[in-house]
């Protein structure tokens, strides 16, 4: 990825320092993954497009939330760990794909103020989202596809 495609809301791209952003509060933890079944570059820029459209709606309707690029499809949030509901109404209104994707997933799940569980969590819940397609299995996660509300923890 290039310079300006390595998304982070608080300075140089760095998952560590991600991380640590306010451990003084309770977050959600919000992935969303981008999919596609074309396997060529326009599906890939398809992609890439729709993850820079969703950073920028997730950014502007949650100015607080900390984000970082994981990989061309996947983006890590820290959203202030405010009423779930309302977080889940804004991820169902910004999940609609945009572009010649298959799939916009969003995945939240709340941590603790705990700095330590938030790359497990973030790593689970990417890995959750990779295997729904032939595990048939949610992970421990309220999930979003494409709009619409698909598995809720409670």
């Amino acid at each position: 990825m290039s310079a300006d495609e390595l998304l982070a809301t608080y300075g140089t791209w760095n998952l560590p320092a991600f991380r640590e952003q306010v451990p003084d509060r309770a977050l959600h933890v919000v992935v969303l993954c981008v999919l596609s079944d074309r396997r060529d570059d326009a599906g890939r820029e398809a992609i890439g497009r729709e993850v820079r459209r969703l950073w920028t709606d997730m950014t502007s309707r949650l100015p607080s939330a900390h984000g970082h690029r994981l990989s061309w499809s996947d983006v890590a949030f820290l959203v202030d760990g405010g009423e779930l509901e309302d977080l889940v109404q804004t991820l169902r209104e910004l999940s609609t794909p945009h572009d010649a994707v298959s799939e916009v997933w969003f995945a939240v799940d709340p941590v603790a103020r705990a700095t330590d569980g938030r790359l497990p969590a973030i790593e689970a819940l990417v890995m959750g989202i990779h295997k729904i397609g032939y595990r048939k299995a949610y992970p421990a996660a309220w999930c979003l596809c494409n709009g619409q509300l698909v598995h809720r923890v409670d």
